[in-house]
């Protein structure tokens, strides 16, 4: 057998597949296939660099690695729907027992992780890759895709149902009563009057940003500087008022050092800035331009150096990214703040990620810091006016390093080598998220863990502060 005769028996699975109809008369010749390709000099590292998507030390054969995608690719059509049909009845069982109990959530989170593993795994096919990648490109200049969706049925049809796995596996929301509510109702209603306050104050305060460049040269890095300080504050006053502790959990000494990273965080609620921004990291956030246009709160970010991007606007995005964030990472290390699902997750689950961050990460080459966020969905979730009283859970894992980057002369193999790399940092990110959600959230934090309250004097200060400048305000005008 040979490549073209293999490639052959692929087509006849695959015409067969996407017109609905048996192909196990093909059976014998798929396993002449497999018994072929996987004979192969080289066939294992071949293997491990298709299932994993990185790079082996290896030298493999191109006829060996070309003779091992057709065999994965045969073995992926025979045994993807079986494992998601698998999927699929776990999550229904699951969905129909009592979401509060603590045994089922624990279940739910880790057969998601399971899916959206397989799922990784499966987008990250070259065959499967390619297809979504030509979808994406034709849906955006608004071209049919029926005739590509007609010749990759199979994958589409995956894709679909693990869409719907993905719907069942969703989060589900803890049973308030009615005291709780009006009791969240209230402490909403005071953070929203106080920032309302606050934010002349802050815009004032924001003036302290000039003294950075001559503080930094005088010792002081980033965290320690007066904006930095008075952001964490902010947040602790907001998280204060609100009833909401946070247990920290993965900081080690070299994160405070002022070195910058780019974090990445998973996304589901409004309040995982001020989290993250209560912590003992300092950050820029790189959030949609629509927030960056309310009055007075979007004012206020604008000032402390926050970025805007336009997520309807691709190129500006793009040169938001490139630019302003580059920029600020470059001149003065700092540590950025992007979230790869580019959006709130509304089922409180990880979502697929975007590849405007990782493009981000490979063109300064900081460290990439996953974070995952557990609990602020319960607290407020998307789509809800209240914000409840609860604890969070921020756990920083391993940074990611970025090897030293090497150009060549030839342009077109610098962009396959970089989008080889983007794809790569994606899926590391990913596979590392999904892998700590699936050891627990707030729930399985062990009894003697550190949870802050954030009641200190500063933040006693800082909410006092708004009351006390309009008090001399007052005084002031009609004395």
């Amino acid at each position: 057998m040979d490549v073209d005769e293999a490639r052959a028996v692929l087509e006849r699975v695959k015409k067969l597949n996407s017109e609905s109809k048996d192909s196990s008369e093909s059976n014998e010749d798929v396993q002449r296939v497999f018994k072929w390709a996987y004979g192969l000099s080289g066939a294992e590292s071949a293997i491990k660099r298709w299932t994993t998507g990185e790079e082996t030390k290896k030298m493999i054969p191109s006829d060996t690695m070309k003779a091992v995608e057709i065999a994965m690719e045969l073995s992926d059509i025979r045994n993807a729907p079986s494992q998601i049909k698998h999927f699929e009845r776990l999550a229904i069982n699951l969905a129909k027992k009592d979401p509060d109990d603590i045994t089922t959530s624990e279940s739910t989170r880790a057969l998601y992780c399971d899916v959206e593993m397989f799922r990784l795994a499966f987008t990250s096919r070259p065959y499967v890759c390619k297809y979504l990648t030509l979808r994406r490109r034709m849906l955006r200049k608004k071209e049919d895709v029926g005739s590509i969706d007609k010749q990759n049925r199979g994958i589409k049809e995956a894709m679909e149902r693990l869409d719907q796995v993905r719907d069942k596996l969703a989060q589900k929301p803890i049973k308030r009563g009615i005291l709780e509510t009006i009791v969240a109702m209230i402490r909403t209603i005071v953070v929203a009057l106080w920032i309302f306050l606050a934010v002349p104050l802050l815009m004032i305060l924001s003036i302290v940003r000039l003294s950075h460049p001559m503080l930094r040269r005088m010792g002081l890095h980033n965290g320690t500087l007066p904006l930095d300080m008075i952001s964490r504050c902010t947040c602790r006053v907001v998280l204060v008022v609100l009833g909401i502790k946070v247990a920290y959990t993965g900081i080690t000494p070299e994160f405070l050092n002022g070195k910058g990273t780019i974090a990445m965080f998973t996304h589901a609620s409004n309040i995982d800035p001020f989290v993250l921004s209560a912590g003992p990291l300092s950050f820029k956030w790189v959030g949609k331009k629509a927030l960056f246009m309310i009055p007075f709160f979007g004012w206020v970010m604008s000032l402390w150096g926050h970025i805007p991007i336009d997520r309807k606007n691709l190129q500006k995005a793009k040169q938001a990214i490139n630019g302003t964030v580059v920029s600020k990472i470059r001149k003065w290390g700092r540590s950025v703040a992007i979230s790869p699902e580019g959006t709130r997750s509304r089922i409180g689950r990880i979502l697929d990620f975007k590849k405007g961050p990782f493009h981000l990460a490979c063109n300064v080459r900081l460290p990439v810091t996953p974070i995952y966020l557990d609990g602020p969905w319960q607290i407020w979730r998307p789509g809800t006016p209240i914000a409840y009283s609860g604890v969070a859970l921020a756990a920083f894992l391993e940074p990611i390093e970025l090897e030293v980057s090497s150009s060549n002369n030839d342009l077109d193999e610098d962009v396959k080598i970089k989008e080889a790399e983007i794809a790569q940092l994606s899926a590391k990110v990913h596979r590392a998220l999904l892998l700590r959600s699936k050891q627990g959230g707030v729930e399985s934090l062990p009894k003697n863990a550190i949870v802050e309250d954030f009641r200190d004097t500063s933040v006693l200060i800082l909410g006092l502060a708004p009351f006390i400048f309009y008090s001399i305000l007052y005084f002031l005008i009609f004395r």
